[in-house]
């Protein structure tokens, strides 16, 4: 297999895992000194870590009853890059129902994701935390 059908591959087996909410399996295929930056339309990314990414997800599963899940649309790839547009949703315990649209960008070396570059609307991430919110004081 070509470099290029082997970061495919990673991205590809780490997006079926993240998709099932299988966290633990989807990570072990992130290098645990991947960088995991973060751009909501400002021109500088918030930058995180392999660890506080699988936090963040996990803490998410609390309040979702259908974890989000990302389903691929499009893949460009070449060498160590695949570029993915991704659709999101996922449904809240509380029926808020959280679309999104996204385009992360990959950077596979030796069969494990090194760095992750993820875009995605910021509108549809706000009303889910004011949906989150209401559910909360509901409770």
């Amino acid at each position: 297999m070509s470099e290029t059908e082997n970061s495919k591959a990673t991205v590809f087996q780490f997006l079926d895992a993240f998709g099932r909410a299988d966290y633990d399996a989807a990570f072990a295929l992130v290098d645990e000194h991947a960088q995991w930056g973060i751009w909501t339309g400002d021109l500088e990314p918030t930058m995180q870590t392999r660890r506080q990414v699988k936090e963040k997800l996990e803490q998410a599963r609390a309040v979702f009853a259908v974890p989000v899940a990302w389903h691929p649309v499009t893949t460009t790839a070449e060498g160590d890059h695949v570029a993915v547009q991704i659709e999101g949703s996922g449904v809240t315990k509380g029926g808020h129902h959280y679309r999104n649209r996204y385009h992360n960008l990959f950077i596979v070396r030796d069969g494990l994701i090194v760095e992750v570059r993820e875009m995605f609307e910021d509108a549809p991430v706000q009303a889910l935390l004011a949906a989150i919110a209401e559910e909360t004081k509901a409770a």
